[in-house]
């Protein structure tokens, strides 16, 4: 049974990647603020400020998945934020390499999270892997420094995978969690005037991605984790409002946000066509490429 490790193992994407992997046989194991003990999953202690870590952790390793980091949306951001929203990042990877190196223990494969705010907040052009870092905002320059210190790996001479992240479709968090609550009250939200492309990623196939990182030797390098169909802003609310009863959709317009999130208000106007051709021509075949078909599983699923 190879045992795989994830830092980072209860935020939202880790919590489903650890089911499915264990579904499919894996030994699965965290690293986390503190040490806690479930049913299916040994979770060791680490501290990356203090860069302490149970060595344990990585006894037998065959690959890491790095999903580390404090929450970009959960706070404004403050210069204080910001360091913290890198340093958590980039300093966990710093961390697990520096361990390896000192017990002598390399793994197999190390699979580590980006996003593709790499690509900045607005682009006319379908952004393939080679177009990232050519804004300097804050999630550019982020996603460079995060994903810098995951190459630190392929330094090593350890297959490197790295996976930017879309907009995570799930009712257990993130957008898609936040774009629900609304309808509640029969009103749908669409940001702006809702035109802005939205690159989006089932909650399985994300998790997906990174078990066939894990699993195929012979791919590496970055990949983008979008569907194969971005759509706008408006086709997302509507979607998620064909399930249920509907007033009628509302704007929220960009000051708005701006004035309520300030710099975050970024993350929900970014306006980015990803395209997903490099993973798919590594041979990757998506669960969920139509985002209808997405939704209702998601929600009928509870996923």
């Amino acid at each position: 049974m190879k045992k795989i490790l994830i830092a980072g193992g209860s935020g939202l994407v880790g919590r489903r990647l650890t089911t499915m992997l264990i579904e499919k046989g894996y030994e699965v194991t965290w690293l986390s603020r503190r040490a806690a003990n479930s049913q299916d999953v040994k979770v060791y202690e680490w501290n990356v400020e203090n860069k302490t870590i149970d060595d344990k952790a990585l006894e037998n390793v065959h690959a890491i998945v790095s999903l580390a980091g404090c929450g970009i949306a959960d706070k404004a951001w403050t210069d204080a934020r910001k360091k913290e929203i890198v340093e958590s990042r980039t300093h966990a990877n710093q961390l697990l390499l520096e361990t390896c190196l000192r017990l002598k223990v390399m793994p197999q494969v190390f699979v580590g999270a980006s996003a593709i705010g790499a690509y900045g907040l607005n682009a006319e052009k379908i952004q393939t892997e080679e177009m990232a870092f050519a804004n300097n905002d804050f999630l550019s320059t982020t996603c460079k420094a995060w994903e810098q210190s995951s190459l630190l790996f392929e330094s090593q001479d350890i297959r490197t995978v790295i996976l930017r992240i879309g907009i995570v479709l799930s009712t257990h968090g993130g957008a898609m969690k936040e774009m629900l609550k609304p309808l509640l009250l029969f009103t749908g939200v669409k940001f702006g005037d809702g035109k802005m492309i939205t690159s989006w990623i089932h909650i399985d196939d994300v998790c997906n991605m990174f078990m066939y990182a894990i699993d195929n030797q012979s791919i590496s390098g970055v990949y983008n984790a979008v569907s194969p169909e971005p759509v706008k802003n408006i086709t997302l609310v509507k979607t998620l409002a064909a399930h249920h009863p509907l007033i009628g959709i509302v704007s929220a317009p960009e000051q708005a946000l701006k004035l309520m999130f300030g710099e975050r208000a970024a993350m929900v106007m970014q306006n980015l066509n990803v395209s997903c051709k490099t993973i798919v021509d590594a041979g990757y075949r998506f669960l969920y490429p139509d985002l209808t078909v997405a939704v209702n599983d998601i929600l009928k699923n509870k996923k």
